[in-house]
């Protein structure tokens, strides 16, 4: 995450509405907890720790993409709150 370029608050905003939009979405609230389900059965009957393992990463990556939408929501909260600052003619940092 830290290799990302560096946004303009602009940009920082508009990421932020978007990925506020994904995740308050009845299609992504309902595929993301879709996936979950049908990985926890997997990993229910799966036989192997190699199987195991498999689904354990499959529910790390999708709570990654959420931790990352909501980190995207939140800089962009940020960004606002200072570009409004700055717009009232204050120095928020």
């Amino acid at each position: 995450m830290e290799a990302m370029e560096q946004r303009s608050k602009e940009d920082e905003i508009a990421l932020g509405t978007k990925a506020e939009s994904v995740l308050e979405s009845e299609a992504f609230k309902e595929a993301t907890a879709g996936a979950r389900e049908n990985i926890m059965m997997k990993w229910r009957k799966s036989q192997k720790p190699h199987e195991r393992e498999h689904c354990h990463a499959q529910i790390v990556a999708l709570d990654e993409v959420d931790r990352m939408l909501r980190v995207f929501t939140d800089r962009g909260r940020d960004a606002h709150t200072k570009l409004a600052g700055q717009r009232r003619g204050g120095r928020q940092r």
